[in-house]
């Protein structure tokens, strides 16, 4: 931030220190938004999670009867399905759940 005065040393003592109290309650304000909006992605993702998390179990659990796997295997399945076609797990999870339920 850039301040001028009219005359040469037009700022007081009293105006800097002012100053610095406003500078530091702008830093404050600023660095609360930052971590509020941090804060907030995180949530998202949070929730996102969990609402996708029911169709992971179900897929597992799915794969484990239908395969003979264990849960970490079932899990690795269902990543490796979703890196070789390039789709979220969550998707994949949701199809495995809908093709088998439907059989």
């Amino acid at each position: 931030m850039n301040l001028y005065s009219y005359d040469d040393h037009g700022f007081s003592e009293i105006d800097e220190v002012l100053l610095q109290v406003f500078v530091a309650a702008v830093e404050g304000a600023v660095w609360n938004a930052r971590r509020a909006e941090q804060w907030r992605v995180e949530v998202e993702g949070l929730q996102e999670a969990m609402k996708t998390r029911a169709a992971i179990e179900q897929a597992k659990g799915m794969l484990m009867v239908l395969h003979g796997i264990s849960a970490e295997r079932a899990f690795e399945v269902l990543v490796e399905q979703s890196q070789s076609r390039n789709i979220r797990v969550a998707v994949i999870a949701a199809e495995v759940v809908e093709t088998l339920t439907k059989q």
